[in-house]
This record gives structure tokens, sequence and C-alpha cells, in this order.
């Protein structure tokens, strides 16, 4: 169980008060230095510690794991929904098709569209992997207090709606 978090004096985080223009902002102190981070150490030391133990590396786990949910969906809807580029996402489907978790065909609408879905076998890894991960992500959220999460849930969802291209 967490420590009981002292008091937060807004005033003492570096984002309080940026300036203006953020100078008074180390690079550490950067959002985007934080976040990327934080991501980089998750990716790492938690998700990283269940999927090598299936031989999947992350962008097939998130690949797969968009084609569980939503399948059948086209390139570019799993390229929107990843927020990766086109070119890794390509590449990713590619190999799980190689695989046999994931098949391609071609889109019956759109000639040159295609449409990607989840095979039998990428459902059977993707419900062995679903209760690690979800194991491994409530670790990650029990090491804040109920209202921490709920105050970074709603900050991180706040931060992506005002940054999503439309």
């Amino acid at each position: 169980m967490p420590a009981d978090p002292k008091p937060l004096d807004p005033r003492q985080s570096p984002w309080f008060d940026p300036g203006p223009a953020g100078e008074r902002l180390g690079v550490e102190d950067f959002p985007t230095f934080i976040v990327g981070h934080l991501a980089s150490t998750l990716q790492r030391e938690i998700t990283g510690g269940y999927l090598d133990a299936f031989d999947l590396p992350a962008p097939q786990w998130r690949i797969l794991a968009a084609l569980a949910a939503y399948a059948p969906m086209s390139l570019s809807e799993l390229v929107k929904l990843s927020m990766s580029d086109k070119a890794l996402v390509s590449r990713t489907v590619q190999t799980l098709v190689e695989r046999g978790l994931a098949q391609v065909d071609a889109d019956p609408d759109h000639g040159k569209k295609i449409v990607c879905r989840i095979t039998a076998k990428g459902r059977a890894l993707y419900q062995r992997v679903l209760p690690k991960a979800r194991d491994a992500q409530a670790r990650v959220l029990a090491l804040l207090e109920p209202q921490e999460r709920a105050v970074l849930h709603a900050t991180l969802v706040k931060l992506r709606k005002a940054l999503s291209r439309p």
C-alpha cells in the first residue's frame, strides 16, 4: 500500500508557474520529458515483463489488442487507433499475419484498401495475455491513492482530448 501522501503545495510544482514562455522549466520538467520517460519505464519494467513470456513485442501486442477489440478494421483505422506511423503498423500487421495471429483481406468496398482481422490463434493468445496485462496495470495503479488515480486519469484524458488531431 502506498505511504500516506504529504499534502501537496501546488506552488512547489515547477508547473505551477512555468513562466509565460516556459522559461522557468528545466528540460527535466517538460511534460513530454516526464511522460516519455515514464512511458519508456512502464514499457520496459511492466509491460515487457509479461509480453516477453509470450514472445510478443509491445507493438505486436498493441495491434493484436486493437484487433481483438475492434476488428475488422482497415489499416488506416489501426494507424489512427494506435497513434503509430503507417510503416510501423504495416510491418507489425505483416508480422502478425506471418505468425498466424492476424489475417488481411482486400476490402470488398474499396479495391486498394485492406481489412485486418484477428485469427482464432490470435484471439487465443490475446486471451492468455490480457489477464497478465490487467494485473500488471493494476499493480502500477496501486502505487497511487484512489484520489490520485482519479485526478491522474482525468488529467491525462483532458490532455489527450486537447492535443488530439481532429
